[in-house]
């Protein structure tokens, strides 16, 4: 039989099918066989019943009689079937009154009955009598194959004529197939074997006789629907590949496709660009031998990669290399190697991205991540990987190394004053001298605006040793940063206030290090700066509180809780109050009132002093405004506010002084500056400039705390100051120290001298008032009147105006 059409799609249908047919038909047939085999054993068992029932009265007789004869005659009668092999007549004792019995010859089927268990089977029956008692027993034997011989008969031809149905139909439905089925499809296959993938065009199939309508007709019509679209998306794919070739020729990346002889077979522009050869010459080149006419030595190093990449073609690689192009500048590449088909052909697609620019991007973006931008040095992020390291190292040569924490005390009086270029200039001079004095293996950075740091690393194994030489440097740095620094022709003077902590552990953390460095530089800064502080655990509440300080002074400027207060001056001989100082108080809503020293100073290395003094000014000048004091202060009275230095050297100290006084209409005569010697001479010259400003419109200027600081009398002699005021430390001990009364008698014979006026502070006893009356002088302090509220000092100075007026109007009285 021919092999195709074994294999073919009819046969594999008819024999499936008539597979399944045989095994239906064979298990409706064996169903049919058992049914017919159960209803057979049931006639046997009904026929044997039947001739019980039938010879039961005459075996009655015979055991009841014991009759032989009668016994006899009854199994003779019996002996007719043919299907019983045995018949016997016994009485109650088991006697035989007669039997009958024959050899069984096996017929054709006898296999089948033993196969069953049917071969033989024997009935017993009792002869009972009326009275309910058994007289005997009737027993046949049945011979199974005779009685089953109808059934055998009948099954032998239910499964035949099942095999020749089976047989029958099949051969149909394999005609039916091959026709319905097969022949229009090996139609269409012959058809579509025509077709070639790569060029449908033009080519579509033919509808098959007689399948106008159906199945096959679908598959025909929906072949050459996928022909129409092959045709179209072969058309969109050229289109497309032509467009991709564009694209890729526009790219900036090298994309190149080499075979396995590393011959070009594309280039995209970028390619010819790097190489400086046009399309033609590099199409069908080796690349090798491409590169070689560039560089010959990587020409070399490259061959052995391409050479292992093209012997693993299936697996991707990336890779960076610095290569030379066609114009001998080198170029980073990150050069990306995939296996490809091309034109069908195993190939290496190489496509290489220029990162030469953003490796240069990258370096500058790690210099700005790491470096300070002014001055070069390490910023903050690379001081404290450094400190880690330091640590590290210091630990493992068992010895002590120390981060300098390194603040410039009031820089931002600087910047406010003379321009943030000037403080530019300022940091890059001092980080130069700062680094004259780190060597190779310690570390300089800048941390913040006017903040550096120094790591010494493995300073000495001997503690005592390295605290010695650590503070020695500490020392020798905060010296060179006091001396002298000339920017475009101005001389400036810088301090610093340093923290040092000593690290030696190498579980010691940087971050923590660092901000131990920074609470013992805070410490240095509350000890009065200029100064070192070596940092002590218990440093940390004093930065807490110095934190809760600050926090609360921010919410206080939110809810206005400052107020100013007024401390009369008095004349000594008189008491005639001749003036007042506007002191700031804090009226915390927890805590109540709380004085200057407690925040001043935060608030004026932080700047924010410059917003609260205006808002206490103007307060001030409302509450002038709405007692109308300016109509019955008498002539020389003076409101005297304090000016720190960051107010003093901001830029916009006299504008916002001046429309302040505009906007109350207060004359500029009632009031008086008071400026401290050390916040001058920060910078003498905008000093005297701007105090002169101001005294031509009618400002006064005292010196406060005099006595302290530097007390230079060429200071003095240059600063255009109305008034000097004796520090409360001269006049403390003012009646029991002779050294004191000397002090306080010269600066006021000096004061006289220079024609200025003299105002005491601190006088709380009436001995030091005394000893004062022989001076033609003012005073302020408890004995007269503590600091006292506006409405409180109000009441004060009418009462001090109205004792006055009295003893004025007596003395004229008396001279009359």
């Amino acid at each position: 039989m021919n092999n195709k059409f074994l294999t073919g799609l009819s046969f594999k249908l008819t024999r499936s099918t008539v597979s399944i047919a045989f095994i239906l038909g064979l298990l409706v047939s064996l169903l049919q066989l058992y049914s017919d085999f159960d209803n057979q054993a049931k006639l046997i068992d009904d026929k044997v019943e039947e001739i019980f029932s039938i010879t039961a009265p005459a075996a009655q007789r015979a055991v009841h009689q014991l009759d032989p004869g009668l016994a006899s005659e009854l199994v003779n009668g019996l002996s007719h079937f043919e299907f019983l092999n045995k018949v016997k007549l016994v009485d109650d004792r088991k006697n035989t009154l007669a039997s009958f019995s024959r050899q069984a010859v096996p017929s054709n089927t006898y296999w089948l009955s033993n196969l069953f268990g049917y071969s033989t089977e024997e009935y017993l029956f009792d002869l009972i009598n009326d009275a309910q008692v058994s007289e005997g027993e009737l027993v046949l034997e049945v011979n199974g194959d005779a009685a089953m011989a109808p059934f055998f008969q009948r099954a032998w031809y239910v499964v035949l004529s099942g095999v020749l149905r089976n047989l029958l139909l099949g051969l149909l439905l394999s005609v039916v197939f091959q026709n319905i089925l097969a022949i229009p499809l090996i139609k269409l296959r012959d058809q579509l074997m025509k077709i070639d993938p790569k060029k449908p065009a033009g080519y579509r199939l033919e509808p098959v006789k007689h399948h106008n309508s159906g199945e096959i007709s679908d598959i025909v019509d929906t072949t050459n629907s996928l022909l129409n679209q092959l045709e179209i998306n072969q058309s969109v794919l050229r289109e497309n590949r032509d467009q991709l070739k564009a694209l890729i020729d526009v790219n900036p990346n090298i994309v190149m496709a080499l075979d396995r002889n590393l011959t070009v077979l594309f280039a995209n522009n970028s390619a010819n660009l790097f190489y400086g050869v046009k399309a033609e010459q590099i199409l069908g080149a080796n690349f090798l031998e491409l590169h070689r006419s560039v560089n010959s030595q990587e020409a070399d190093r490259f061959a052995h990669e391409l050479i292992q990449v093209i012997h693993n073609l299936e697996e991707s690689y990336e890779v960076e290399r610095e290569l030379t192009d066609g114009m001998a500048r080198k170029r980073v590449l990150q050069i990306s190697y995939t296996a490809i088909v091309y034109e069908g052909h195993a190939s290496l697609l190489l496509v290489a991205s220029d990162m030469t620019e953003k490796i240069t991007r990258e370096k500058q973006l790690i210099q700005v991540a790491y470096q300070d931008q002014l001055t070069g040095l390490p910023n903050r992020e690379l001081f404290l990987d450094r400190l880690g390291m330091a640590i590290t190292y210091t630990a493992s040569h068992k010895q002590y190394g120390a981060l300098l924490y390194i603040d410039l005390d009031e820089f931002r009086l600087i910047n406010d004053s003379k321009g943030h270029s000037v403080g530019d200039s300022i940091i890059l001079a001092l980080s130069d001298r700062l680094a004259s004095k780190v060597n190779s293996s310690n570390t300089l950075a800048r941390i913040g605006g006017d903040e550096f740091c120094i790591i010494l690393s493995g300073v000495d194994e001997d503690k005592e040793a390295a605290i010695n030489k650590i503070v020695s440097t500490a020392e020798l740095i905060l010296s060179d940063i006091r001396q002298p620094l000339t920017i475009k022709g101005n001389e400036f003077r810088v301090t610093a206030s340093i923290g040092v902590v000593i690290f030696s552990e190498e579980d010691s953390d940087a971050e923590e290090l660092f901000k131990f460095g920074d609470t013992a530089m805070y410490n240095a800064k509350s000890a009065g700066r200029n100064r070192i502080s070596m940092f002590k655990m218990e440093m940390t509440q004093e930065v807490a509180s110095y934190v809760r300080l600050e926090n609360d002074l921010k919410s206080a400027i939110e809810n206005n809780e400052f107020e100013f207060y007024l401390q009369p001056i008095v004349c000594v001989g008189s008491n005639q109050v001749k003036g007042a100082e506007a002191l700031i108080r804090w009226n915390h809503p927890e805590k109540g009132i709380i004085g200057p020293n407690e925040f001043i100073d935060f608030l004026e290395s932080s700047g924010l002093i410059c917003n609260i003094s205006d808002g206490l000014l103007r307060d001030l000048c409302a509450f002038i405004n709405e007692k109308d004091l300016l109509s019955v202060l008498p002539e020389g009275f003076r409101i005297s506010l304090n000016v720190s230095a960051i107010e003093l050297h901001s830029k916009n100290f006299i504008e916002t002084f001046k429309a302040t006084l505009r906007d109350y209409a207060m004359p500029a005569d009632l009031f008086e500056l008071e400026i401290t010697e050390s916040s001058a001479i920060q910078d003498i010259e905008e000093s005297v400039a701007k105090m002169k400003k101001l005294a031509l419109i009618g400002v006064h200027f005292s010196l406060d705390d005099f006595g302290t600081g530097y007390s230079s009398l060429s200071y003095l002699k240059r600063l255009p100051v109305n008034k000097i005021k004796i520090d409360r430390s001269f006049i403390q001990d003012l009646i029991i120290d002779h050294n004191d009364q000397a002090l306080v008698t010269a600066i006021i014979s000096i004061g006289k001298h220079l024609k200025l006026d003299i105002v005491a502070e601190g006088v709380e006893w009436q001995a030091q008032l005394d000893w004062l009356k022989q001076h033609s002088m003012m005073y302020q302090g408890y004995l007269f009147s503590k600091p006292i509220k506006q409405q409180d000092f109000y009441q004060l100075l009418m009462r001090n105006l109205s004792e006055t007026l009295d003893k004025d109007n007596a003395k004229t009285v008396k001279s009359d």
